[in-house]
């Protein structure tokens, strides 16, 4: 197919912000990923994507962000004393393991018992069938059995909102299920199927991406490993709070760093509506857009010594990112940019405190990973880590 590629702030800007509403994100999902996601929220455009955005804000103020927190920290903790005896272990697959406990957890309110593991199988068949590149109802094929469990999921996901919606509980289902606009607008349940299987297919995804990059490069630069654990003995608690999160300077600078140089979603598409002029050239009607906001973050007008890993460009100081609206967009722009931004950077703050508070870090001496970049970068090896345990700090206790 004919793509047309585009890169640099000032043209991601343009296609993000989108004043004249010339790129759809709808068309552009529906081509890759509707069957398994359906109508979810990136999969919407313009008013009706508006809509339901207003809705989905009230579950991430900061009453349900808090409950989320609260919700996690101890399946942190013990996915954490889990490895300990292992010392030597490969930290994709553990991150991974433990991200999407989280997510089960507080997307569904899902514990330790059949249905987790149950779930969390199908949801593993249902991303590798998402993205199969043969793509055919055949049975036996991974697209066919990513379809069958995506069903499977959604079945019972639509069980769990008749419970959710008389007895809610401490989970996002049930944030979703009560959730209204300022104008009374509420979910149907097709509607909160779509966008919970969205929502906790991204946010494992994309969190485990960004924690394996940044174990990676805290391992790399161990002096910074060094500055954010005292940075966590400063807060001086086993596990943070909420009101913590704005305490952990250090940790944010090097979060945003990773971002910088590795975003879980490094290509945004947008299907153009209709034939325009951009920037002096034609886009004809029902073109594949390729956005590539990666690019903006290596570009030296707009950041000193790019390829150089540097959190502090990210300091009040030097504020690097400022340099441009679109210079860096991990996230995304516009009115498609990430809802669960907030909400990625607390349950990444939240791991990193407690992996850094009782444990230190390396990989192999001169280890020099390679990254399988689609559809979410990923270390090649798996990562290869050794964690060294600390004596716990009687008084965090």
């Amino acid at each position: 197919m004919d793509v047309v590629s585009v890169v640099g702030p000032d043209a991601v800007k343009a296609v993000l912000a989108d004043p004249g509403k010339n790129f759809s994100a709808k068309l552009a999902i529906d081509a890759f990923m509707k069957d398994f996601i359906g109508r979810a929220i990136l999969a919407r455009d313009f008013e009706d994507h508006r809509y339901h955005r207003r809705i989905m804000q009230s579950a991430f103020k900061s009453g349900p962000m808090k409950t989320y927190l609260d919700r996690m920290t101890p399946h942190i903790a013990l996915g954490l004393r889990r490895c300990e005896s292992e010392q030597f272990f490969l930290f994709h697959p553990f991150i991974k393991k433990l991200s999407l406990r989280l997510a089960s957890g507080i997307f569904l309110g899902l514990e330790q018992g059949s249905d987790l593991d149950r779930i969390n199988s199908a949801l593993v068949v249902m991303m590798n069938g998402a993205i199969s590149p043969i793509r055919l109802k055949i049975p036996g094929l991974a697209f066919n059995e990513g379809l069958v469990k995506r069903q499977l999921i959604a079945d019972y996901i639509s069980e769990l909102i008749v419970e959710r919606r008389k007895n809610p509980s401490m989970d996002m289902l049930s944030e979703f299920c009560n959730a209204k606009s300022e104008e009374g607008e509420q979910f149907s349940d097709s509607d909160i199927i779509d966008h919970m299987i969205f929502m906790w297919l991204a946010a494992h995804e994309t969190t485990t991406s960004l924690l394996c990059h940044v174990m990676y490069r805290i391992c790399q630069f161990p002096e910074w490993q060094s500055r954010l654990r005292e940075e966590c003995y400063g807060i001086g608690k086993p596990a943070i709070d909420y009101e913590d999160l704005p305490k952990l300077d250090l940790m944010d600078w090097v979060i945003k760093e990773t971002l910088r140089l590795h975003p879980p979603a490094p290509i945004t598409m947008r299907t153009s509506l209709r034939e325009c002029e951009f920037y002096g050239f034609q886009i004809p009607a029902n073109t594949l857009i390729s956005i590539g906001p990666g690019i903006s973050h290596f570009l030296e007008e707009y950041w000193s010594n790019p390829q150089q890993f540097d959190p502090l460009r990210f300091s009040p100081e030097r504020a690097e990112d400022k340099s441009h609206t679109h210079a860096y967009v991990p996230f995304g722009g516009g009115a498609h940019t990430c809802i669960g931004m907030h909400f990625a950077a607390m349950q990444v703050k939240a791991v990193l405190y407690q992996m850094l508070l009782n444990h230190s870090w390396e990989t192999p001496a001169g280890y020099d990973p390679k990254f399988k970049m689609t559809p979410i970068p990923k270390p090649k090896d798996d990562l290869p880590i050794k964690m060294t345990n600390f004596p716990r700090r009687s008084q965090f206790h």
